[in-house]
């Protein structure tokens, strides 16, 4: 853990004083403590499954369908998890989302009272830095963020090269999301009256295009999220 926080402070810059890392397993169970979760599907998912020598997606066990839902831990786990039918951006946008909804929905009494029995699950499954005599003070914190606005900077191919990223550039970013230059205020536009004393002659000219066939149209479309700094809600 200790190496893993090191890396991630040395990418953006910042200082991390808490961590904790969940595995599937304890990212299950906690979505399973808190009751489920509640979230909009946009995408036909599927749950495991793989893809063959031709490319097709096969041996799927079930499929997490479109629209409004609430997902157990085990659904919630495949939602965030799933790519074989999108893709890595996709994924990652899953993430935040989910991320976004856990935050919004979770009740931080009702967790601290569940704390024993989220213990012993926690024991294999969640590694943390932070104190057990601190956990109160973070259930106050998750009660006063709960409704406001999380902003999340993605980086993807649109602002960064992922083989060869410039670390300075990141950290640059990631500056500017946590220190906005404050908005300028823009001039108003000047207002101009013109009066005639009598009417103006107008000139009408009429042009016709004649097309001898249909036109091409070229339609596409990208997966890869905005690289733009947004709410988590809006991940969604």
């Amino acid at each position: 853990m200790t190496t893993v926080r090191g890396v991630i402070q040395e990418i953006t810059g910042l200082r991390l004083h808490y961590t904790t890392v969940i595995n599937l397993d304890g990212f299950e169970s906690l979505v399973d403590a808190m009751g489920g979760v509640t979230v909009t599907i946009n995408e036909k998912l599927p749950i495991g499954g793989h893809l063959n020598s031709a490319g097709q997606l096969v041996g799927v066990d079930a499929w997490i369908q479109p629209g409004t839902q609430h997902l157990d831990g085990y659904h919630a786990l495949w939602f965030a998890r799933s790519r074989l039918a999108s893709d890595d951006y996709n994924r990652m946008r899953r993430q935040r989302c989910l991320v976004g909804k856990i935050l919004d929905q979770v009740n931080p009494v009702s967790m601290l009272q569940k704390y024993p029995a989220l213990a012993q699950v926690a024991k294999d499954n969640i590694t943390t830095n932070i104190a057990a005599d601190d956990l109160p003070a973070w259930m106050e914190l998750v009660r006063r963020i709960q409704g406001a606005s999380i902003r999340s900077l993605t980086f993807t191919t649109q602002n960064i090269n992922p083989g060869n990223p410039n670390f300075r550039l990141i950290r640059t970013m990631i500056q500017d999301a946590l220190h906005p230059a404050p908005a300028t205020a823009s001039a108003s536009p000047t207002t101009s009256t013109k009066t005639t004393t009598g009417p103006t002659k107008s000139t009408s000219t009429k042009s016709t295009k004649t097309s001898t066939g249909p036109t091409k149209s070229t339609t596409t479309s990208s997966s890869i999220t905005t690289d733009e700094l947004v709410d988590l809600r809006e991940a969604c």
